[in-house]
């Protein structure tokens, strides 16, 4: 595997995000210039996975002050299962951690079992629900926490 994770912005990875989207979910609510406007907003941080040279996973995070919420996080069926997600959340958080950002939360579809055990392994707990929050088909969000922490040195950290 020749995986390569970087930051991304600007219209041009829409469609590849969208293909993305689309083989990752059953339904989504973003559409392609919701995609495009975020990739255009300075106050959202986008992270993307590349095996040789192509997306095949993504994450979105919109960040005020000192705190970010994930607003998607999706990896092509074909390459979940292999820490994909991790890693993007990983590089993330050490990101947003140089950004001065404390907390990180996220909601995600109670039936997400694979999901859920993905940020409870990296240090999210449940702090919240949302009944009914998703449609199709309709079911809870559970809202997720996790505060990123100071190492020794000062400096703040990715700690997994």
């Amino acid at each position: 595997m020749n995986l390569k994770i970087k930051k991304i912005a600007g219209t041009q990875w829409s469609p590849a995000i969208c293909k993305v989207l689309s083989t990752a979910f059953s339904h989504s609510t973003w559409l392609q210039k919701d995609i495009e406007n975020s990739l255009q907003n300075e106050s959202h941080l986008w992270m993307a996975a590349f095996e040789n040279e192509k997306l095949i996973g993504f994450l979105q995070i919109t960040q005020v002050v000192d705190e970010a919420e994930i607003l998607n996080l999706a990896v092509d069926p074909v390459w979940q299962g292999k820490k994909i997600g991790a890693q993007l959340l990983m590089e993330a958080e050490i990101i947003l951690a140089s950004q001065k950002t404390n907390k990180l939360f996220l909601e995600v579809r109670q039936s997400n079992v694979p999901a859920q055990k993905l940020y409870q392994g990296l240090g999210f707990s449940e702090i919240a629900r949302r009944h009914n929050y998703y449609d199709q088909p309709q079911e809870d969000a559970l809202i997720l926490q996790k505060y990123i922490k100071e190492v020794e040195d000062g400096k703040k950290s990715a700690k997994f």
